[in-house]
């Protein structure tokens, strides 16, 4: 098992707004640990992103701008 730590920015396209103004850009770290399991790379992790403030309009409801994710990466 190897672990790991990542960090660095976090972009976000501007599809379906549903009536919001969201950030494009924030911020992203997580950590995880990487196993090998017969061929296969198996690496769980956790991330937290934490996105910039929203676009100023006066009828759009706001944005959570903290995001937790769970994450599975499976390689060869």
């Amino acid at each position: 098992m190897k672990p790991f730590v990542e960090a660095g920015p976090s972009f976000r396209s501007s599809g379906n707004l549903n009536g919001t103004l969201p950030s494009k850009e924030g911020v992203a770290a997580g950590v995880g640990v990487e196993a090998h399991v017969w061929k296969l790379r198996i690496a769980p992790q956790v991330r937290y992103l934490r996105w910039a403030r929203d676009g100023v309009t006066v009828l759009s409801p706001p944005t959570v701008p903290d995001q937790v994710e769970f994450l599975v990466g499976i390689s060869l």
